[in-house]
């Protein structure tokens, strides 16, 4: 061997233990920087392409040696035991997930695939094969039905991606593995997911709002308050869903049984109300989610089906690689939770499997009695076919077993299905069911009215600014910002800011001041106000606040930007010489004039076509309720509203003593009768046009991220230099 020929070899695997080193270095760093924990090391991420897909069920057998450690275990062992089991799955990435639902959220009755379709499955493809019809969660009035929904149809309007653990309930986002485990992600309907937000899960008794779905369909879903939650709205989510949104949080307590990471927190279940967006940040300070009482009567009230064992397989076979072990085994959460659960400790066999599940033996006893439950939303809108899929029935056997059974149930039947609902009024409505032999009715009445007119906006939007306040000739004391919420929905504005800009700032600019609001809700249709900074002069206080901030803007020219909780711009006004705006800037104000929306459901992204001045008309939340309710009325008269504008339904017959001053006192009265109206009015059949999912969050680097994509540009530059050598070296050989 020459000493030239010596060298070269020398040069290359020199050459090649550079690469491998920035290779390695590429994939141990984060592992490096990380906690010293062995969960990250298994958070592996895939890409998805093309690939085959397994649709295997699997066995008894199967599962018995899968969840072998877990045997004769129960309480924080047995849950410390299956956490070792599904920990360190396969990890995606947040824009992967819509289209793995393709599989994973298909309705495979709807769209079957062939052997030779599922061996080489092309998930890029977006027609054919590719484009199949999907089972949405609070999809009741779509799954199985002429209304089904295609994965083509718009993923905004229709249907989005539903966290069950809500994701700002330990801030984990959308990172991996938290923000994009298959196990609680979950296609769904896109309103009912909507009114979902961010809340606790629990039963409302108290101000219960109906809910419909995303093209006006009754449903069982709700919103309210109760007596453990007197101060909180908590989400009561379809009849048919419960079940499988209390096993998805029994696995995200599981699999997150340890804090990792911020993208792989510790995560809790508890008996609480708990912060609407709160950071998980140790063992000490988990990210939290209600009411565990209330999830474990759902996961026996609504047990394991075949489509909810089927989803687990494949997400098991051709994702992530591990399981819900709730699905596998309800029994597990008997034996975690309930600390005077008398039965065996856990076994490895027996689990469910979709040819059998021990865990769950129905009674044989006939039918004793069924009724329409008061969690029923019976309103319809004019001009839509009735389906009974918004109904919830009450079911008693001969042996006391109670149990609830949803309209979507092909048991139950009803008078009106399929029945054009073309006259305005109360109907009543036949429903039976039947169970073995025997069939038992009940009657209810439906109401039917028209679709109120509703807004283009699908957001909050500033609808005032006064930067006047305090200042000579000044009526009021301070200055303010008035928001707006033109949808048919409440929206939380914890964790939104208001952004003060000066009238030389620009798009580069970083704001002057924040007023962040720290907690709030915004009414459906209603109004929320900011007070802001203070001045030296004025005569009168404004209306009682919604929130307190500190902004102090220029009377005649400044910016205001309104920002969600995720960092996410969602309006925009700048005005007089500001040079901040949409479109183009809105006119002047002065110590005695305010910026003002003309129309408050118009947004044009145009500041000086969409604003004028005028005299400051500050509005906040239970003053909106008496303008915004004298409107809707006035827009959409119901049949059933009488000169006094008393609500005339039965189960608020309490209204009806009310006349038309005490209906408008901003009393507690008055708001629950408020919501209840609007309610009853968003049962709209054609929400198709109307965008409401905001901008995805953009992920700021934080903490061992920064050093990672340091080490990342150094590996890299390392690797780039020692090509650049060897370039050198070989033209200078070649000379």
């Amino acid at each position: 061997m020459t000493s030239f020929t010596s060298f070269i070899i020398m040069r290359r695997i020199k050459f090649f233990k550079i690469v491998a080193s920035g290779l390695l270095a590429l994939g141990v760093s984060p592992l490096l920087l990380a906690p010293n924990n062995l969960d990250t090391a298994l958070n592996v991420e895939a890409a998805i392409d093309v690939r085959s897909i397994d649709t295997t069920n699997l066995s008894d057998t199967q599962l018995t040696t899968y969840y072998s450690s877990a045997a004769n275990l129960r309480g924080e062992q047995l849950q410390s035991a299956l956490h070792d089991i599904i920990k360190g799955h396969t990890s995606f990435r947040y824009s992967d997930t819509k289209d793995i639902m393709k599989i994973t959220d298909r309705d495979w009755v709807l769209s079957p695939l062939t052997e030779a379709e599922l061996a080489n499955y092309n998930f890029n493809n977006h027609t054919g094969i590719g484009d199949p019809y999907l089972k949405l969660l609070y999809g009741g009035n779509y799954n199985g039905t002429e209304h089904a929904v295609k994965w083509s149809e718009d993923h905004v309007l229709i249907w989005n991606k539903e966290h069950t653990w809500a994701k700002s309930h330990g801030d984990f986002g959308e990172l991996q593995p938290a923000g994009t485990d298959l196990h609680h992600l979950i296609g769904a309907d896109a309103q009912i997911n909507r009114y979902h937000s961010n809340l606790d899960y629990g039963i409302p008794t108290l101000d219960i709002t109906p809910r419909v779905d995303v093209r006006g369909f009754a449903t069982t879903a709700a919103n309210g308050k109760n007596e453990d939650s007197p101060n909180a709205n908590v989400f009561l989510p379809p009849v048919e869903d419960r079940g499988d949104i209390a096993r998805a949080l029994f696995y995200m307590e599981t699999r997150y049984y340890n804090y990792v990471s911020l993208a792989d927190p510790k995560l809790v279940i508890v008996d609480d109300v708990t912060s609407s967006t709160h950071v998980a940040t140790s063992n000490e300070n988990p990210g939290k989610m209600g009411w565990r009482k209330v999830l474990l009567d759902w996961h026996k009230s609504d047990p394991v089906d075949e489509y909810e064992i089927h989803r687990n397989n494949l997400i098991y076979n051709n994702f992530q690689g591990n399981r819900n072990p709730f699905i596998d085994h309800p029994e597990y959460a008997d034996l975690i939770y309930d600390p005077i659960f008398s039965g065996p400790s856990s076994s490895a066999s027996g689990a469910c499997t979709m040819d059998y599940c021990a865990y769950y033996e129905p009674s044989t006893a006939e039918l004793q009695s069924i009724s329409v439950s008061s969690a029923s939303n019976n309103t319809h809108i004019l001009n839509t076919v009735y389906h009974g899929q918004g109904l919830q029935l009450d079911v008693v056997l001969e042996d006391g077993t109670r149990y609830s059974v949803a309209g979507s149930d092909p048991d139950v039947t009803t008078s009106l299905d399929g029945v054009l609902l073309d006259t305005i009024g109360f109907i009543n409505v036949v429903v039976s069911y039947t169970r073995y032999e025997r069939t038992l009715s009940d009657t209810f009445t439906i109401i039917v009215e028209e679709a109120p007119p509703v807004s283009d906006v699908n957001h909050v939007l500033i609808n005032e600014i006064y930067g006047g306040g305090g200042n000579s000739g000044a009526k009021y004391t301070h200055d303010f910002v008035e928001l707006y919420n033109p949808t048919y929905a409440p929206i939380d504005l914890s964790g939104y800011k208001i952004e003060r800009y000066t009238a030389s700032a620009t798009n580069n600019s970083s704001p002057t001041s924040v007023s962040e609001i720290r907690s709030g809700v915004i009414p459906a249709l209603g109004y929320f106000l900011v007070q802001e900074a203070r001045g030296s002069g004025g005569t009168d206080a404004l209306p009682s606040p919604d929130f307190i901030g500190n902004n102090a803007f220029a009377a005649s020219s400044a910016a205001a930007r309104l920002v969600d909780a995720d960092g996410n711009e969602v309006d925009l006004v700048g005005f007089g010489s500001a040079q901040l705006f949409e479109g183009a800037a809105a006119p002047a104000a002065s110590n005695t004039i305010s910026v003002q929306r003309i129309n408050p459901n118009v947004d044009t992204n145009d500041n000086s076509a969409d604003f004028t001045t005028g005299v400051p008309t500050p509005l906040n939340s239970p003053t909106a309720y008496i303008a915004q309710f004298e409107r809707q009325v006035a827009l959409n008269p119901n049949p059933y509203c009488n000169g006094t504008w008393g609500y005339l339904d039965d189960n608020y017959a309490a209204v009806n003593a009310n006349n038309h001053l005490d209906w408008f006192k901003p009393s507690a009265e008055a708001k629950q009768n408020y919501i209840y109206l609007i309610s009853q009015n968003n049962n709209l059949t054609h929400f198709l046009e109307f965008e409401f999912s905001l901008p995805a969050a953009k992920v700021p680097l934080k903490g061992y991220d920064h050093a990672a994509f340091l080490i990342i540009i150094v590996t890299v530059a390392l690797i780039a230099l020692s090509v650049m050598t060897i370039s050198v070296f070989r033209i200078r050989k070649k000379d």
